[in-house]
């Protein structure tokens, strides 16, 4: 359930418009962000939080690569 004035597409719209431009370990703590809300609201996220781990799942850092596919096996069990 959503919370009156919550929009789960919105924030991870927001917080994923800075996923470019962050460090590597910034990208770490978007990709838990993203899991977290893809957990909470996966109706509404989890196609966009998966498309993003794969994407990373192939990223040069390796800790990015692992997080990535860790949290898109997660979602793929939950569906």
């Amino acid at each position: 359930m959503v919370e009156a004035g919550k929009d789960p597409a919105r924030i991870f719209e927001v917080l994923h418009r800075h996923f470019t431009f962050c460090s590597d370990k910034g990208k770490a703590m978007l990709l838990t962000a993203y899991a977290k809300l893809a957990t909470r609201f996966p109706s509404d996220l989890i196609d966009q939080a998966q498309i993003i781990f794969r994407i990373t799942g192939e990223h040069a850092d390796p800790d990015l690569q692992q997080r990535s596919i860790e949290y898109n096996q997660l979602m793929e069990e939950s569906d």
